[in-house]
């Protein structure tokens, strides 16, 4: 057999839901756990199969982090943020 009998995999998109089981995508923007005892917000880069990988706000490292200990922000509040903490 040549290789035609091999079914074809499915490149399924992953489905990742914050605390509050509000469904993320790629750019949005979470308050996710950093270090033992802190917070950082972050934007969603990619969805992997188990975890999220993300980046600080003001940050140019990745790291990955379990969507279900992130929360969703607003949009609009991220941005004022960004703007009042720009240095």
């Amino acid at each position: 057999m040549t290789g035609s009998t091999q079914s074809a995999k499915t490149n399924k998109v992953p489905q990742h839901y914050d605390k509050l089981g509000v469904e993320l995508f790629p750019g949005d923007y979470v308050v996710a756990p950093f270090g033992n005892r802190e917070t950082m917000i972050a934007k969603v880069i990619k969805l992997n199969p188990k975890m999220l990988t993300i980046c600080r706000v003001g940050a140019r490292s990745n790291g990955n982090t379990y969507a279900n200990e992130t929360v969703k922000l607003d949009p609009a509040l991220v941005t004022m943020y960004i703007l009042r903490n720009k240095k």
